[in-house]
């Protein structure tokens, strides 16, 4: 194996492991129950589908139908709206 290629593993496991634990913590924030695959369903959910699991933390995090959503920022809100989390 090359290399790259073990970079590209370590960065998946990092990545996986880090938005598991994000969407853990924003579940026990907001008392959000686990649905299906107790006890895993932050693994799961974040190994299958990481784009849906950001969608869904986004959502809890930001109050997007009050105010506007910037793209190129630290929160993913204007400067001048006010912390949600």
């Amino acid at each position: 194996p090359d290399k790259a290629s073990f970079v590209d593993w370590i960065f998946t496991i990092w990545f996986v492991f880090a938005l598991m634990n994000v969407r853990k913590n924003v579940r026990a924030k907001y008392s959000i129950p686990e649905h299906t695959c107790s006890g895993c369903e932050d693994f799961m959910c974040s190994l299958c589908c990481s784009s849906c699991v950001i969608a869904q933390i986004a959502r809890h995090t930001g109050e997007y139908e009050t105010y506007q959503g910037s793209c190129c920022s630290t929160t993913g809100m204007a400067a001048h709206n006010p912390s949600i989390v």
